[in-house]
């Protein structure tokens, strides 16, 4: 079925709006209701696209945030108590002081674990889709043609 409602003459796709031509004796003309439509099926679909892209982005960086939340304690237990006997042996050889070796075992301890959280830290902020809300905001403050910053105008007027 076509969109004016008759099935002959191969009728029209749903997806296809075809807008009447211009009147070229009419000069310039307001953009159509057509041309709206199609102008913001494309808006739609292009803010559709940047947010699933964002969202897929967002799962990713999840995923690896939960995957090494879940290795954090096999990585203390292995991994760095590994380096830090390595570490501890090379220092006690340098200094021979234990309590040196501690303290600077302590310390390159605190230097990778704060490596590790801001590696996470840059992970979360992916998660709050950080590009599309600035579109959001953008499209918001650069087509308030009415300036009613969101509120309803009055249709009346001021008088």
């Amino acid at each position: 079925m076509s969109l004016s409602g008759d099935d002959a003459g191969g009728g029209a796709d749903v997806g296809e709006v075809s807008a009447p031509l211009p009147d070229p004796a009419a000069g310039a003309q307001a953009p159509s209701l057509a041309d709206l439509a199609r102008n913001s099926t494309r808006f739609a679909r292009a803010w559709a696209n940047l947010v699933a892209s964002e969202a897929a982005l967002a799962r990713i960086n999840l995923g690896r945030m939960l995957l090494v939340t879940l290795f954090i304690p096999a990585l203390t237990v292995g991994i760095v108590a590994g380096l830090d006997g390595v570490l501890a042996g090379l220092l006690y050889h340098l200094v021979a002081d234990w309590a040196v070796v501690f303290g600077g075992v302590a310390i390159f301890n605190l230097i990778l674990l704060f490596c590790v959280l801001l590696v996470l830290r840059r992970w979360w902020r992916t998660l709050s889709l950080p590009r599309s809300r600035e579109a959001l905001t953008r499209l918001w403050r650069n087509n308030d043609d009415n300036g009613t910053a969101g509120k309803n105008p009055n249709p009346q007027g001021d008088g």
